[in-house]
């Protein structure tokens, strides 16, 4: 049995590798290695080799006794628990006081289209993703697992995740909030490698007491990011398969990389940074490329909107598990209500601005930049 502790935001979680190691999982989460008691942690993942052998699932592990079944989501819930039957991994949660404890096990494919997915998906010839099967997996425990309950913890703390890039200078953070695909990546990059900022975050953000922390878990390359492909180092034959599949715009196309390797540890932010300038992006029919101030209310509407689109998941598992045993997870208007406040209390007082993107326009980094010039002067 291998204990590694992480925190992050001040939130400490706890990883009990019982049945089996996930190294690449705890490669990627290096940069939050902490010490503190155990009896300190805010949220316990434990990876077991059986789940039934917790003794809480009694009846069995796919016809559990006295508990309510949602097929959609192959999703139990009993007195103080629920569990899930996924695949690649199986996992039970129950409250513990104010803190979650959860516990995975590994699960094979077993329904038909599972075993689809894991010829296709896990087929890196088929589906040219280029993300190992350790890195899939440490994808799959940090957005089923970390990032849901991490915002659950947060909340509780005036802290939340914002759907933004981030980058700094000296004079503090500027959060690039926007929708999948619009371009947050791409411009943050642009303010690393092209001006010396320091990279705080690619796509979620963590906010506590009005700061940006870094959040180093391993981001997405696609082939626009051209800047940041040229930084990845590949192997020749891996240089051909991707110029191939490029050609063809293969749509999973992608790499997954450590912020660290991309940009170099000297150009990313090491201490959480005071949130300065707020840039929103929106792609859309406009005429031309412009900005224009934005209402304080009016943002913090917006970046509500984009971060609840991206915890839907958990959204929806808030309302299923409620609907049969309220307890486990708070009351949806109230997980609601403290995401709203999180967000009003670490914007306020940030200059923000809403830019409007044509859709053919490609490069909006010197525009961009122009307007951060003005609002530090």
């Amino acid at each position: 049995m291998e204990i590694q502790k992480y925190t992050f935001g001040g939130i400490n979680f706890l990883l009990i590798f019982k049945a089996f190691k996930l190294e690449h999982l705890q490669k990627e989460l290096e940069f939050y290695k902490s010490k503190f008691e155990n009896s300190r942690s805010d949220v316990t993942i434990s990876f077991v080799e059986d789940l039934k052998k917790l003794g809480i699932l009694k009846g069995g592990e796919t016809r559990v006794d006295n508990s309510t079944y949602f097929y959609k989501s192959r999703l139990f819930v009993g007195e103080g628990y629920f569990y899930v039957m996924k695949y690649p991994f199986s996992y039970l949660v129950r409250k513990n006081g104010k803190k979650y404890e959860i516990f995975i096990s590994k699960r094979q494919p077993q329904t038909l289209l599972e075993k689809f997915h894991r010829y296709i998906v896990r087929n890196n010839f088929l589906s040219p993703s280029f993300i190992t099967d350790q890195e899939r997996l440490a994808s799959n425990i940090i957005y089923d697992f970390v990032n849901p309950f991490l915002q659950l913890m947060l909340i509780e703390n005036k802290g939340t995740f914002v759907h933004a890039s981030c980058v700094s200078d000296e004079k503090g953070a500027f959060l690039i909030p926007a929708l999948g695909g619009v371009g947050k990546t791409t411009l943050s990059s642009e303010f690393v490698l092209e001006k010396g900022f320091k990279f705080v975050a690619d796509d979620l953000t963590i906010l506590r007491d009005k700061k940006c922390h870094t959040n180093l878990t391993h981001l997405f390359v696609y082939p626009y990011n051209k800047k940041l492909v040229s930084n990845v180092k590949l192997s020749f034959f891996d240089k051909l398969k991707w110029n191939f599949y490029r050609m063809l715009k293969v749509p999973p196309l992608r790499l997954r990389r450590s912020p660290l390797v991309v940009y170099g540890k000297e150009n990313v932010s090491q201490t959480p940074k005071k949130i300065k300038n707020i840039f929103f992006l929106e792609k859309g029919n406009f005429k031309s490329l412009n900005s224009s101030k934005i209402d304080y209310n009016l943002i913090h509407s917006k970046m509500k909107n984009i971060l609840l689109d991206e915890f839907k998941s958990l959204i929806d598992l808030i309302i299923l598990v409620n609907s049969v045993k309220p307890g486990i997870f708070p009351d949806l208007e109230d997980f609601l209500e403290k995401v709203s406040f999180s967000l009003r209390y670490n914007l306020e007082g940030a200059d923000s601005r809403i830019v409007q993107i044509p859709l053919e326009k490609e490069k909006i980094y010197p525009y961009i930049y122009n307007l951060y010039k003005k609002s530090s002067k």
